[in-house]
């Protein structure tokens, strides 16, 4: 029991004995360990008391009812009344299941029961809790056995946690549909080793290679010819466009690629930068512009004629 139960009364009674003993001239040294025991014990209960009270996980502690047929609560700290948004007063003496129906579609319940039955201790993870006001949240729990028989709860609140792990995934879905069905030329450049890391069946199509497996096994430079038609070495001139993608957030600008067999075409490239896990990635959009080169080039030529 806690403080004000059990042990306290115990503490008092011994101490009372204690001091009979010694006006009587008959205190001895194994009374005196027993005294010096019983107030560690109650310095130790305080300070989990204090623990209990103050601890922002949510704390319950349950009595089991035939042998674990159900569950009454004994016990329940401020940072359950936080979460749950009941006061202690509300759940003490009640079954589990009438105060919290939820415990059941949980699996907790079930956890309560084998808890109860080896005592050996167990960890739900991110289970779905449906509240009494029909709110869907989700909630971890750690569960043991004391001593005495009772079964703890210690247990958080993870809702808004697993809400931003459902929308960052349904954010990658859209992401990587976008990305697989674009007609655009799409490649993921690791920084700064400037590696493929991903590419879109477009840019597979562009460069003419067999298969991502393939471009993603070769380097940056061998998708560009030696030089760029204003003279400048494509190595040194891509780097460049790079490191204004880095700096600036984006860089838009029209570039000469080569496919595998060789053949040098036209394109507008987008470098976007992005931060995926505390690292700086870049994406390259590339779009084809030969057939709009060639238009420019007919209509210049027939402007000339005219």
């Amino acid at each position: 029991e806690l403080i004000g139960g059990g042990l306290f009364r115990a503490l008092i009674f011994l101490g009372a004995g204690i001091i009979v003993a010694y006006l009587k001239g008959q205190i001895d040294e194994e009374a005196e360990k027993k005294w010096l025991f019983m107030q560690k014990a109650v310095e130790n209960e305080t300070k989990y008391r204090e623990l209990f009270k103050n601890m922002r996980s949510g704390v319950a502690v349950y009595k089991a009812v035939n042998n674990g047929e159900d569950f009454v609560f004994t016990d329940f700290n401020k940072g359950a009344e936080k979460i749950e948004n009941i006061k202690r007063e509300n759940v003490i003496g009640k079954r589990v299941g009438e105060s919290f129906p939820g415990v059941k579609d949980l699996g907790l319940f079930k956890v309560f029961q084998r808890v109860c039955r080896t005592g050996k201790a167990e960890f739900l993870s991110e289970g779905v809790f449906i509240t009494k006001d029909k709110r869907k949240t989700w909630r971890e729990n750690y569960v043991y056995r004391l001593p005495s028989g009772q079964i703890v709860a210690v247990y958080n609140d993870v809702t808004d946690k697993k809400k931003k792990e459902i929308l960052l995934e349904e954010n990658e879905e859209k992401y990587r549909a976008l990305f697989e069905s674009s007609i655009d030329a799409i490649m993921i450049l690791s920084v700064p080793e400037l590696k493929f890391s991903a590419v879109n069946p477009a840019a597979v199509k562009l460069f003419g290679v067999k298969n991502k497996k393939e471009f993603l096994s070769s380097h940056l430079w061998k998708y560009s010819p030696k030089y760029q038609p204003d003279g400048q070495l494509s190595k040194e001139k891509t780097k460049e466009m790079i490191e204004i993608a880095l700096k600036k957030g984006s860089n838009f600008f029209e570039w000469t690629h080569k496919s595998i067999r060789g053949d040098n075409f036209p394109v507008t490239v987008l470098l976007t930068r992005f931060e995926l896990n505390k690292k700086s990635i870049i994406q390259s959009t590339v779009r084809d512009i030969s057939a709009q080169k060639k238009m420019g080039e007919e209509k210049a030529r027939l402007q000339e004629q005219f």
